[in-house]
């Protein structure tokens, strides 16, 4: 997905959050925040791993070089995990707030997540 319809996507779902209250829940707020960063920072490691490659060269002490694997890998896949359980968390949290009547406030919001919902 690119950034423009990631962004499209976040405003659809902060719109459906405020008509359903949950966007002043400070758990949302923060974990929708984080989220996003981390987001960020997948996209910055992704074009550090395709500008430089899977492999790369360490050089050592006395001046050798070894081929190694990018650390922007790493930080990528673990960065990557953070995001997912970050998003756990953030439904966690939207499928927590409820109505008066018991039901889940936040299925449009879910919907957007998920890509639908209306525009």
């Amino acid at each position: 997905m690119d950034k423009k319809e990631r962004e499209k996507q976040e405003k659809k779902i902060l719109e459906l959050a405020k008509q359903s209250g949950v966007h002043t829940n400070y758990f949302f707020v923060t974990t929708f925040d984080r989220y996003k960063r981390l987001i960020s920072h997948l996209d910055g490691l992704q074009k550090c791993i395709d500008e430089v490659g899977q492999m790369t060269t360490k050089e050592y002490v006395k001046g050798r070089e070894n081929i190694v694997i990018n650390p922007a890998i790493n930080a990528y896949n673990n960065t990557t995990s953070q995001a997912n359980r970050t998003a756990e968390t953030l439904l966690k949290i939207i499928n927590g707030f409820k109505k008066e009547d018991g039901k889940a406030a936040s299925d449009p919001i879910v919907d957007a997540m998920n890509g639908g919902g209306k525009s």
